[in-house]
């Protein structure tokens, strides 16, 4: 963002998910991708204990990444590291942020790998079937993920050193996604990353809650999701009091 460059790359959601989730991308480069980042962030790791400056190994790794690489299967160790060393790298991942491909790909590789309940239920059941119970996961590091690039986005906006780099992200996003019915989905993405111009709601005398706003017709799908799990909510309300009524239960 920096130099104001632009460089096209092959993509697609599998290429995302390498290193990451197997059966997804082909084993042998996902392998690849996941020793590669696994080894680099130990390096940091070891930097940082021993009180190394990290900046210049991590940032000679981020160039030469985007400069010889011709498609994205690369790019999620640029998103880990800076993520994961948000305090000691701040910004260090939000060119990723400029492509609305990799974001919306970035939401579905946080929820693949953060399932819920009944997922996982699903899947040993699964297993089970199959007669491998315990079939151990090839990349079993990465149920620590519990970050995505959007949220990244959010952070470094209340960074001093980063906030003026996001705010620049944003309005170029916002010039290829405007608030219309055909980029309402892409557009309501920069709308949950800007926080410009929150909503502010105190909770009690020492929580506040800020919240991005959303208008427009990327309002419309936000409102429409909320209508198709009002139900849903209403169920879970109605189980969750009748556990805690039945635990407060005394004979």
């Amino acid at each position: 963002m920096e130099k104001n460059e632009e460089k096209k790359l092959f993509a697609n959601r599998d290429m995302w998910f390498s290193g990451v989730d197997e059966y997804q991308f082909p084993a042998l480069p996902s392998d690849i991708v996941y020793l590669l980042r696994t080894e680099i962030i130990r390096i940091i790791n070891s930097g940082i204990h021993h009180n190394i400056d990290i900046s210049e190994f991590a940032n000679s790794i981020k160039t030469t990444i985007l400069q010889r690489t011709n498609n994205i299967s690369m790019l999620p160790i640029i998103e880990d590291v800076g993520c994961q060393f948000e305090k000691d790298l701040p910004g260090y991942a939000l060119d990723l942020a400029t492509c609305m491909d990799i974001i919306l790909w970035d939401i579905q590789r946080f929820s693949r790998l953060n399932p819920n309940a009944v997922r996982e239920k699903l899947e040993k059941q699964i297993l089970q079937i199959m007669g491998i119970p315990n079939l151990k996961q090839r990349y079993p590091e990465n149920n620590s993920i519990n970050y995505f690039l959007r949220d990244y986005v959010c952070k470094m906006q209340f960074v001093v050193g980063t906030q003026q780099t996001c705010h620049q992200l944003l309005d170029y996003l916002y010039g290829l996604y405007p608030n219309t019915e055909e980029h309402a989905q892409s557009h309501l993405q920069i709308q949950h990353m800007d926080f410009r111009n929150p909503n502010i709601e105190q909770i009690d005398e020492t929580t506040v809650a800020i919240t991005p706003s959303v208008s427009g017709f990327a309002k419309e799908i936000v409102d429409t999701r909320s209508a198709i799990l009002t139900p849903e909510k209403e169920i879970q309300k109605v189980i969750s009091n009748f556990v805690a009524n039945f635990l407060h239960f005394t004979p």
